[in-house]
């Protein structure tokens, strides 16, 4: 008899000891998917705030150089950005200025599929005369170079004008038109040609 009783007391033991490991592993499991899951989330939102400020600094980047473009350009300077087209000793000719700073111009042209970087400065117009509009203009020189190292790079001599509109009395009148000329020398001096000049 006190046999069965210490039995029925160990089998009681035993089975309130399993039943608490049971029940303590879904307990587990859960926290360390609880953790988990924390660790995951704490995670993309890192990940969110380093895209976040990548994409600011990219913006800011991209905002400071397109600043750049314009940042040093005087007023009477800024007619002469943007797309010239013309003709070069009989070819399609397109001169590109991208950017002025201070005296400093940067851009390229573009002759057939020739398409070469342009770097050089401004300069007053150094002519005599009344120049493209009868001397109501405003007109700059620019001597732009090509890098040097294409077979025919050379320089280019630009006279480019801002000219106001003329009634047909010879009074000006609202609004303007850009036109320009010049010539172009090969480095080698073996070629040269005349520029003609247009902005639309």
């Amino acid at each position: 008899m006190k046999n069965q009783f210490f039995k029925l007391i160990f089998l009681l033991f035993f089975s309130y000891t399993l039943t608490n490991c049971n029940s303590g592993k879904p307990t587990e499991i859960n926290t360390k998917n609880i953790e988990e899951s924390k660790r995951l989330e704490d995670e993309r939102k890192r990940i969110e705030v380093e895209k976040l400020a990548l994409d600011a600094e990219k913006k800011a980047m991209d905002e400071a150089k397109e600043k750049k473009k314009t940042a040093y350009v005087k007023p009477a300077h800024k007619y002469l950005l943007g797309k010239w087209n013309g003709t070069l000793r009989d070819k399609k000719l397109i001169v590109i200025i991208e950017s002025i700073d201070g005296t400093s111009v940067t851009g390229y042209n573009i002759v057939g599929k020739n398409n070469r970087p342009l770097i050089g400065r401004i300069y007053e117009d150094d002519r005599m005369g009344d120049g493209e509009c009868s001397g109501d203009q405003s007109c700059y020189k620019l001597v732009l170079s090509e890098p040097g190292d294409g077979k025919w790079d050379g320089v280019f001599t630009l006279y480019l004008a801002n000219c106001p509109n003329h009634d047909d009395e010879g009074n000006i009148t609202r609004g303007s038109y850009s036109s320009g000329n010049g010539k172009w020398k090969s480095n080698s001096g073996k070629l040269s040609g005349e520029i003609s000049l247009a902005k639309n």
